[in-house]
């Protein structure tokens, strides 16, 4: 995660989030002080855009929206604080998120040593005002804190379903850094096959290893209508040969039994580069 940079920014018009080129600017000053950093995430070149979006982009979509906590809780993080910025309820609960440090048990404020993120202000944003504002406002705030905080109507969001949907998972964000910790299975790699003696057959056989799906891991859940939602693995029966996955984010609480046909690994990747391991 060292070398990913995630950018924090306000969107400045409905569609199109840097007007005049300030935040460009501030971005490649930013790089120019930090050659480690290798990868940028910026959600309008990195998230596919518009109403033409194929299925496929539409999924990929969904599959960073699900994961957007998850990312700012870990990498190195840029905010690009207007006057404007602690007002949107996205750059609030990344800003949020880029202050914390995420533990065996669970979030707590990350300390000077290990600050993650770096504030930049444009625009008619100062240092004093809005800079220190927004670390007193966020930086020491407990998930239910932060739930009630951004659950105000004075916290705006374009599409008011975000709102509806990430709330409860802001919540929870304790709760899932603790499952994600203790969900960090590697399945062994599979032996090599060796010429046997056909076994008699068994009811219920056990997948092959290597067609496993890892808990925790993110799939698609294919539907019959031929559409795929999106889930997490949260738990494998080996009798019954039968996933548990949570439908749509980590902590929604909506379950479902599927077989290994029904799944497929949430590997689209249109626009995207690489995900990083998270929480290691």
């Amino acid at each position: 995660m060292a070398s990913i940079l995630f950018v924090s920014h306000r969107w400045e018009e409905q569609s199109q989030p840097d007007v005049d080129g300030e935040q460009l600017k501030a971005i490649k000053a930013y790089l120019e002080k930090h050659p480690d950093i290798k990868w940028v995430w910026f959600d309008y070149s990195s998230m596919p855009q518009g109403d033409d979006r194929t299925p496929e982009e539409k999924a990929e979509f969904q599959l960073m929206l699900a994961a957007i906590a998850d990312l700012y809780l870990t990498a190195h993080v840029l905010i690009l604080l207007d006057g404007s910025y602690a007002s949107r309820f996205w750059t609030l609960m990344e800003a949020w998120c880029s202050m914390q440090m995420v533990t065996s048990d669970g979030l707590r404020p990350a300390t000077e040593a290990e600050c993650r993120y770096t504030i930049e202000c444009i625009h008619n944003a100062d240092d004093k005002h809005d800079g220190e504002g927004l670390v007193d406002k966020v930086s020491t705030k407990t998930p239910e804190e932060m739930y009630r905080i951004l659950k105000k109507p004075d916290v705006n969001v374009t599409n008011k379903n975000d709102k509806v949907a990430m709330l409860p998972v802001i919540q929870k964000t304790n709760e899932h850094v603790i499952e994600t910790f203790q969900k960090q299975v590697i399945l062994p790699e599979p032996k090599p096959a060796v010429a046997t003696a056909a076994p008699n057959p068994v009811p219920n056989p056990v997948p092959a290893l290597e067609k496993r799906y890892a808990i925790g891991s993110c799939v698609f859940v294919k539907r019959s209508n031929g559409e795929e939602t999106l889930a997490y693995v949260n738990a494998y029966d080996a009798e019954e040969a039968l996933y548990t996955v949570e439908i749509g984010t980590l902590g929604s609480g909506q379950t479902e039994k599927c077989h290994d046909k029904d799944l497929q690994a949430a590997s689209v990747g249109t626009k995207t580069t690489r995900w990083p391991n998270i929480f290691s």
